[in-house]
């Protein structure tokens, strides 16, 4: 027989899960999603003819460690562990950021018939003997906040080598690297110095490729 003090244990078992329930769900911070800003430079250096025009393609292959092929916002404050944020995230994977900022600004240069995205081999780098076009090769190792003390910067670094049409090997390889500071922790201010950083490695290629290209023709 279902007594009084059943229904009444039962109501408080109830009453405690749903509160919980609303603790947990209170207490979960949402999701925040941030993307970059490339500034104007870039952009002014292509419409100024920083690169002579050319008839080739040119395509995009880029590699990245395992954690940077992943949206999620990294961090260090050592050079022997990374972390991730669980609630803060790229509106897209580090290196699939990088690679479309370089499509798109180097579109807009009409430096090449067509400027594309290439999907890597995941051997370091492509080399394709029977490509048509120019290849730039990208190699991200950092994009993510560094910690220091009391200062924070925003680092980039990546290596990049530029192949000739139905090249074997590259005939030009770099790396660049910024380490930006940055106002505070905040990602926002992460996303603000990536971005200025994103922006001066794309007019460093850019350069190198004029210079390429022009040899070419």
């Amino acid at each position: 027989m279902i007594t009084k003090n059943f229904f009444t244990r039962t109501l408080i078992w109830v009453t405690a899960v749903t509160l919980i329930l609303i603790g947990c769900s209170m207490s979960i911070p949402p999701t925040l999603i941030y993307n970059l800003y490339i500034p104007s430079k870039s952009e002014t250096k292509v419409n100024n003819g920083a690169i002579t025009p050319a008839s080739q393609s040119l395509s995009i292959a880029i590699e990245s460690p395992n954690y940077l092929s992943q949206p999620y916002i990294a961090y260090r404050d050592s050079q022997y562990k990374v972390e991730s944020s669980k609630y803060a995230r790229w509106d897209f994977a580090p290196d699939k950021l990088i690679s479309e900022a370089f499509r798109y600004i180097l579109s807009k240069s009409k430096a090449f018939e067509n400027v594309r995205q290439t999907i890597s081999n995941h051997s370091r780098y492509i080399s394709d003997k029977d490509s048509e076009g120019f290849l730039l090769n990208i190699y991200l190792k950092r994009f993510e906040r560094v910690d220091e003390g009391i200062l924070s910067y925003a680092e980039l670094d990546f290596d990049y080598d530029i192949t000739l049409p139905k090249g074997l090997k590259p005939i030009y390889s770099a790396t660049f690297y910024r380490k930006n500071k940055i106002a505070d922790r905040s990602y926002l201010e992460l996303a603000k110095g990536l971005s200025s950083a994103i922006d001066e490695g794309i007019q460093e290629v850019q350069e190198k490729l004029s210079k390429v290209v022009k040899e070419v023709n």
